[in-house]
């Protein structure tokens, strides 16, 4: 239902700026900007911010958004819309980085308030159709989830490798 596009970045003093378009159904509905400052996301909605705004968090709500979750339920309701479009940058960022690469992460020592922390890697210039590559990332790391563009999650690579020895 949602999806970025049109990401452009530009490395800044304190980070990275970027603006991108944020489509619903295919139709552009608001631009966003980051001014790798440390502040919040601009989001300048094209009509109807009110109802854009309610439609993005329901869907938001109503998503597997992974790790993004636990910070999203206790979230005042203008960084709920700024959480997702930051996790649909995310998964912009990931599709296109692994048609080239291999995304990994790998689960660490969570933090003390229980949530997740990942290491990330990447296995340049190779893509999950190389069976070899694959099963290299199952040797090295037993747990490591990898980046799947057909699912746009990260999923564990042992059972992809599964599915793979399958078909």
């Amino acid at each position: 239902m949602y999806e970025i596009k049109g990401i452009k970045t530009l490395s800044v003093r304190d980070g990275v700026a970027l603006t991108a378009n944020l489509y619903r159904e295919g139709r552009i509905v608001a631009n966003v900007e980051d001014r790798g400052d440390g502040g919040c996301m601009w989001i300048h909605w094209n009509e109807n911010p009110g109802l854009e705004s309610a439609l993005l968090v329901d869907w938001f709500n109503k998503s597997e958004a992974d790790h993004w979750t636990t910070d999203f339920k206790d979230s005042e309701f203008s960084d709920k819309c700024e959480l997702a479009i930051e996790w649909l940058i995310e998964i912009a960022q990931n599709n296109k980085s692994a048609k080239k690469n291999i995304l990994i992460r790998v689960s660490v020592e969570p933090f003390p308030d229980g949530m997740r922390r990942f290491e990330n890697y990447q296995m340049k210039n190779v893509t999950l159709s190389n069976r070899d590559a694959l099963q290299s990332v199952v040797n090295q790391f037993v747990s490591a989830e990898v980046w799947d563009i057909t699912s746009q999650s990260f999923v564990y690579a042992k059972d992809l490798l599964k599915k793979k020895v399958v078909a």
